[in-house]
């Protein structure tokens, strides 16, 4: 995969959408995808550019909300790790839920017999629907539908819960070990759940009810940064199909490579998560109806430049969803560009004002919690 976790710096975020402590190992949604906090490199040297980027090309549609005609979206959230969720992730959250939207963390805490709950995540009773992956895995287990994606994931899923299990007792898991971890269980979820599984780091964009329809017919995939040679990334992934057709196609295929790479006898340690990304890239064009929803319209059509526009840190995306990373930034590649604290700090303001607050019908407790989560972003309030 190569997109959702947080970094590995400050205020805690890793890879996929995660979170760290600076002094022991990544822990949230942590999966070498997420937001980076560190130093600024090359656009946070250009203070001009920066802001260039993020407010001249921000998108001036609000957001469509649910209670405004549009159509709920299920959204599946990864979080692995024992501390709270950060910043960026609670306004994403808070963004989904502003515009009427479900939305679901699957957890997993590292430290033996810790559950998380909405208070240790930091947020409160109603902010989303908290559930134990372990739960999850244990009671698919039972499933004996063979036409079931979740019976077809077997030996996924017997792989997730061995890696799981390796988790050391100190509950401090090696980095490969995280990122391996996160991407199987993305693939898992967006197999095998109805919704669509994204990063944390992933909040919607105004084009969101362009591409309500597509979700229900399609599964949909994402490439962002050209980090998998043109092969779909696991950012953003699923379908919110009822029926479970075109969830057990993927599943089928992604369980088949899988078993094949025979990845349940090999070191948790080592470096998979590589190859779980082209698993999933491979999976989903094998499933003869998919969408790049970034590079293509809701009718499968070449995205123009000037259509479906979405302002990203130092960069203009397009199509349903907003990456608040550069799509140069990946935590396990040096000498990449960084995203800047500033340049989200910017963005998420903006897109707070500028799309979710004009929102006909948003919900008003949801833009106060967002608008807290901004101001703890702002670098100036950080001590």
């Amino acid at each position: 995969m190569k997109a959702s976790t947080s970094s590995l710096m400050q205020s805690g975020t890793v890879c996929s959408g995660a979170s760290v402590d600076a002094t022991r190992q990544p822990t949230a949604s942590v999966a070498r995808n997420a937001q980076q906090i560190a130093p600024a490199q090359d656009l946070a040297s250009c203070p001009s550019q920066q802001t260039t980027s993020v407010t001249d090309t921000l998108s001036k549609h609000r957001g469509i909300t649910v209670s405004d005609g549009g159509k709920q979206i299920i959204i599946n959230n990864v979080y692995l790790g024992d501390k709270p969720l950060g910043a960026l992730d609670k306004f994403n959250i808070y963004s989904w839920r502003a515009l009427g939207h479900q939305v679901n963390i699957y957890t997993h805490p590292f430290t033996e017999e810790m559950k998380h709950t909405p208070a240790s995540l930091g947020l409160q009773q109603g902010d989303a629907n908290i559930i134990s992956l372990k739960d999850t895995l244990d009671a698919d287990n039972l499933v004996t539908d063979n036409n079931s994606p979740k019976k077809k994931l077997s030996d996924t899923r017997e792989l997730l819960q061995r890696w799981l299990k390796a988790i050391p007792a100190d509950g401090k898991p090696e980095r490969d070990h995280i990122f391996n971890m996160v991407d199987l269980t993305k693939s898992y979820l967006g197999g095998s759940q109805r919704g669509v599984t994204v990063d944390l780091k992933v909040g919607p964009s105004p084009h969101l009810q362009a591409y309500s329809t597509a979700f229900n017919e399609k599964l949909i995939s994402y490439t962002r940064g050209g980090n998998t040679s043109e092969l779909p990334e696991n950012q953003s992934m699923g379908t919110m199909g009822e029926s479970d057709s075109l969830r057990s196609k993927y599943a089928e295929k992604f369980n088949a490579k899988v078993k094949m790479a025979d990845l349940v006898n090999q070191d948790h340690n080592a470096k998979h998560y590589d190859s779980l990304t082209g698993y999933h890239g491979r999976s989903y064009q094998q499933s003869g109806n998919w969408l790049d929803v970034a590079t293509k319209t809701p009718l499968k059509e070449q995205i123009g430049a000037d259509q479906y526009k979405v302002s990203e840190p130092g960069s203009t995306g397009h199509g349903p969803f907003r990456v608040f990373k550069h799509p140069s930034d990946q935590t396990n590649k040096s000498g990449a560009i960084r995203t800047s604290p500033e340049q989200i700090y910017q963005l998420a303001n903006e897109t707070l004002n500028k799309e979710l607050k004009p929102a006909v019908g948003a919900d008003q407790s949801f833009l106060n919690k967002a608008e807290k989560a901004v101001n703890e972003l702002n670098p100036k309030n950080k001590v």
